[in-house]
């Protein structure tokens, strides 16, 4: 029944009206309403890690995070029994999430307010594309600072120049040579012409 609600297209018409009415009474903005469904890179990046997840790749003390999680449909979709929690500058969209998925520790903030120790997973999608690359590498120098993390994920454009996904980022220059390029998804089309690729880095 839960892969049905995120995988399927008539699951995705039935969120869409739900989010619908808690966007009436929350206010957060209309990109969210879009459901996990119709998010291909979304259920690209959950397919992995649940698959990673069933091989024991991960300790049981470290939790798995996300920053810019919006409704939490990612993080909230992730088969971890454990500790979960979702980072969002959006007080709106993380109010609705608590609602939708009472697991997920909601936190206002971005990266600079992450400070869990020790992460198995920190998910960064689709948000990043807005952030110029020093910035962004600042960003995650400063999630660094607090935290050591197991592995990071994040997409990647080509195809993008003139469309909404501005900035493709190169994961060598992000994490200064301390983490290796584990995994790349096939492409993913988007707006535009564009291609999009989920990245999946792992430290040295």
């Amino acid at each position: 029944m839960k892969q049905w609600w995120i995988e399927s297209k008539k699951a995705g018409i039935i969120k869409k009206k739900i989010y619908q009415v808690l966007q009436r009474y929350y206010n957060f903005g209309s990109w969210h309403i879009t459901p996990i469904n119709d998010r291909p890179y979304g259920l690209e990046t959950i397919w992995v890690l649940n698959k990673l997840i069933r091989k024991n790749r991960f300790s049981k003390s470290m939790p798995f995070v996300e920053v810019g999680c919006g409704l939490g449909e990612i993080i909230g979709s992730i088969k971890w029994k454990y500790k979960k929690a979702g980072y969002d500058i959006s007080m709106e969209a993380l109010k609705a999430g608590a609602l939708l998925y009472p697991k997920v520790k909601f936190h206002k903030g971005s990266f600079k307010d992450v400070d869990c120790g020790d992460i198995n997973c920190l998910i960064m999608l689709n948000f990043i594309h807005m952030i110029p690359h020093d910035r962004l590498k600042d960003q995650i120098d400063a999630v660094l600072a607090k935290n050591r993390v197991k592995l990071f994920v994040l997409d990647t454009f080509t195809e993008n120049e003139g469309t909404e996904y501005v900035y493709s980022h190169d994961g060598e220059y992000l994490f200064g040579g301390k983490y290796k390029l584990a995994k790349r998804s096939k492409a993913i089309p988007c707006a535009h012409g564009a291609k999009r690729y989920i990245e999946y880095w792992r430290v040295l």
